[in-house]
């Protein structure tokens, strides 16, 4: 072989090389695009073709015979699942099996969760069963005794603190949540990654789930996105892929690479409630509590209900900042959100309790949510502070919503929200209280029917106004035709 030839060899396995090499800095780096992954658009993809067949079915009896041809565009349905500990988790079952029974499941492309509900579908999904069957599981697993042993947190951060070099309080506690809930049934060392691959090959018939945490660098707050694929806000001006969220990174670029985090990881920290801290507290309605008793007063209450109190660890546990402390993706790329090298992430309820924000990315185009609400609330800290705080973080954000303070009350817990502007999703509120507490985590059998059926009847028994809001929707995107305006304005709804 001549110089040229070699030379030539040599150039083009240099060229690969740099391929390869660049390849993986594009996924080790920080995208500031803010687009949605290409996993994502292509899931949403095939299970539109899914959903808008059953949303047509449910609109097209509302119109004369053939004219449902004429429909441009259905609704993109989300749903839209609280925080509140083990009641939440039980609610959120209660109403999606309210929906499946009502065919909604089905018509639905997005499920945000929250603390309790992201346990809800973080166990539903790594089960991979009918809800039916789901429940009876989660049942008799929320029937045992939680286990404070502290053998489980130090075994969880050594564990962690081996892989990654450091670990956060909410490793041990997830862990603790994710055997209670899970036990032995499936692998104490899963990760996302299963979930992306049941995602791709298409194992899975439910909504993309979207879980939710905060970042308390300064208030306000900045809410943090989690899906399969990427995590990260537009809020904070950038993402990652999942794996490599708590990784090292500088720039824009990771200049440490650490191994995934494990869902009970990720399980401790959408459920980190003990981050709060006084500000949070007397935000969230406990300005009165205080006047009877200190802040650590109700801090060790809580910290008490997660962990033994006669151990070292549970005093670590009352240095608030060091309990949920992770890599900054955003760090040193010259915004707000990049300041520091590392930042706390905690339970998003400690700003407020509805994880709208991800359903309000524009290039997700959602039309229609549905808000489920276990939230425990107060005399002082009721729905309508949830939704001023919505508001406010919509407002900072430039996102267009409907008015919050003139809901249509169709009963004393279903509150409707919209625009006539039909690029502004409509929301439908339903609230559902109950008298236990967010940090009881053992349910008997006969509380969690109870709690669990409560939900689902709320749903099945207003099957008649859902369809009704998800006719008035199609009608509203479709307003631009003039038949549709009149059809409109005949049903005076």
């Amino acid at each position: 072989m001549n110089c040229f030839g070699v030379f030539k060899n040599y150039a083009l396995i240099l060229s690969f090389l740099s391929l390869i090499f660049s390849c993986l800095c594009a996924a080790l780096s920080v995208d500031t695009s803010l687009r949605l992954s290409a996993e994502e658009v292509a899931y949403i993809q095939k299970r539109d073709t899914f959903t808008q067949d059953k949303i047509l079915n449910i609109v097209q009896d509302l119109f004369p015979s053939g004219f449902d041809k004429n429909i441009n565009k259905l609704p993109r349905i989300a749903f839209c699942f609280s925080g509140g500990g083990s009641r939440a988790l039980i609610t959120s079952l209660g109403f999606m099996q309210g929906m499946q029974e009502c065919g909604l499941v089905d018509c639905a492309s997005y499920c945000a969760l929250l603390s309790g509900s992201s346990w809800f579908y973080t166990t539903l999904m790594l089960k991979n069963m009918d809800l039916d069957n789901y429940r009876e599981f989660i049942k008799s697993r929320m029937a045992q005794p939680f286990n404070k042993s502290v053998y489980g947190f130090w075994s969880e951060l050594s564990s962690v603190s081996k892989q990654r070099g450091y670990s956060s309080i909410s490793d041990g506690y997830g862990k603790s949540v994710y055997t209670y809930l899970l036990g032995d049934t499936v692998s104490e060392n899963a990760s996302f990654d299963d979930i992306r691959k049941a995602v791709v090959s298409g194992a899975y018939n439910l909504p993309f789930p979207l879980f939710t945490a905060i970042v308390k660098s300064g208030y306000p707050y900045k809410w943090l996105e989690f899906n399969p694929f990427l995590t990260g806000s537009d809020e904070l001006g950038g993402y990652v892929k999942t794996a490599n969220w708590g990784s090292c990174f500088e720039k824009g670029v990771c200049t440490k690479e650490l191994p995934e985090l494990s869902l009970a990881s990720f399980m401790g920290i959408w459920g980190s409630a003990y981050c709060i801290n006084r500000s949070d507290f007397e935000r969230c309605g406990g300005a009165e509590c205080l006047k009877s008793q200190p802040f650590y007063y109700y801090l060790e209450q809580t910290l008490g209900r997660i962990i033994s109190t006669d151990n070292l660890l549970y005093s670590a546990m009352n240095q608030i900042e060091s309990r949920s402390m992770f890599e900054n993706h955003m760090f040193d790329m010259g915004l707000t959100s990049s300041e520091y090298k590392r930042v706390v992430v905690a339970d998003a309820g400690l700003d407020f309790n509805l994880p709208t924000p991800p359903l309000l990315k524009k290039e997700r185009g959602i039309d229609l949510i549905f808000i489920c609400d276990a939230s425990a609330y107060t005399e002082q800290n009721d729905e309508h502070e949830q939704f001023k705080a919505l508001t406010e973080h919509a407002r900072r954000n430039g996102i267009a919503i409907p008015d919050l303070e003139n809901p249509i009350k169709l009963t004393d817990d279903i509150f409707v929200f919209e625009d006539k502007d039909p690029c502004i999703p409509t929301i439908v509120y339903f609230k559902l209280w109950t008298s236990f507490g967010t940090l009881k985590f053992d349910y008997s059998n006969d509380e969690f029917d109870a709690v669990c059926d409560n939900a689902k009847n709320m749903v099945t028994n207003f099957q008649y106004g859902i369809n009704l809001t998800i006719k008035k929707k199609t009608m509203l995107l479709n307003q631009r035709r003039g038949w549709f305006k009149n059809l409109l304005s005949y049903l005076s709804i």
